[in-house]
């Protein structure tokens, strides 16, 4: 959630009477619920305090799919419905950017079990079409995990993707592997409420056996930074399969994670599947849109569902359960 005050001049702590003056002037947009810019939003973020809470907005990245699965990306706001607790609100602010430059933490298993060669040559497999997919503009960083309280940062973020996948694939691997508490540490890593197209990458044999945090704690933590937790789970055939016909089985907390906050689970099966992976969550990305709306009350900490309703028959909107 973005929280704006109607501060007053030198608020900001700045002594400039020019950049009070903006924010004064952007924020009196945001309480006449006009809509503002990603450059206005940033303005805001970049004079205000964060302690100066008066005119909450919350922020909603939405992508959505045909029937294929393929991002449409031609929407305009009256195409879009958001529903707070089943009430419709009044959006405050709507913007959709084809070609976004994206944010990607990706979150690379390093327990015992990826350490066998075959392993490897799977984590490979599912990363590099995603590399590929990467351009100059675009920011992503390689942090791994195993046991608990085993998450490792490896470099800043950077857009040398193929360096980057070289990293993953010299992690030194061990031990058991604590999913959970790795995505909720990992969640910590990235900026609330963000501008940019960003993204948790998950990519794990799918198996949690070391985790103190739960399915929820992860979705929370997710949903407090606003941003999709997207999985690709190596293995083969057997696996994919495994996941389309077993709902309850060992990926289906790692699906709910997906599923409440936005993104999507991959089972990258072969080269075919990887490849299909990418072009997904590329696709997903580079077409978001942000929705913004103004609680119907002030947030109290406890959960609100949201639902994205669209007006055009044949689509489908995903984007986070809810908010606190």
């Amino acid at each position: 959630m973005l929280a704006f005050a109607l501060a007053a001049p030198g608020a900001s702590g700045e002594d400039d009477p020019l950049a009070d003056a903006r924010a004064r002037s952007l924020l009196e947009k945001v309480s006449r619920g006009e809509s503002l810019t990603d450059a206005e939003i940033r303005q805001l973020m970049e004079v205000l305090p964060p302690e100066q809470v008066d005119v909450p907005l919350v922020m909603l990245p939405v992508v959505v799919v045909d029937r294929r699965g393929r991002a449409v990306d031609d929407l305009r706001e009256r195409d879009f419905t958001v529903l707070e607790d089943g009430r419709p609100v009044e959006l405050a602010w709507f913007r959709r950017e084809a070609s976004a430059d994206l944010r990607l933490l990706l979150l690379v298993d390093a327990s015992g079990s990826m350490r066998p060669a075959p392993e490897v040559a799977r984590l490979r497999r599912a990363l590099l079409p995603l590399m590929r997919r990467i351009r100059p503009k675009d920011r992503i960083r390689l942090v791994s995990f195993a046991r608990q309280g085993d998450v490792r940062v490896h470099g800043p973020w950077t857009s040398r993707a193929m360096l980057t996948l070289r990293g993953a694939l010299e992690i030194p691997r061990g031990g058991r592997t604590a999913i959970a508490d790795a995505l909720v540490e990992a969640a910590a890593l990235l900026p609330r409420a963000p501008i940019d197209r960003q993204a948790i990458v998950l990519i794990s044999d799918g198996v949690d056996n070391a985790s103190r945090e739960t399915t929820a704690a992860v979705i929370d933590a997710a949903r407090a930074v606003e941003t999709p937790v997207y999985v690709l789970a190596v293995g083969g055939q057997g696996r994919r399969i495994a996941a389309e016909r077993q709902p309850d089985g060992p990926l289906a907390g790692l699906r709910a994670i997906a599923r409440e906050t936005g993104g999507r689970l991959f089972v990258a099966s072969d080269e075919k599947a990887a490849r299909e992976a990418a072009l997904r969550l590329e696709e997903d990305l580079r077409n978001q849109y942000w929705l913004a709306f103004r609680p119907s009350r002030p947030p109290d900490g406890r959960f609100r569902r949201l639902e994205v309703l669209l007006g055009r028959r044949g689509l489908h909107a995903r984007t986070r359960s809810g908010y606190r």
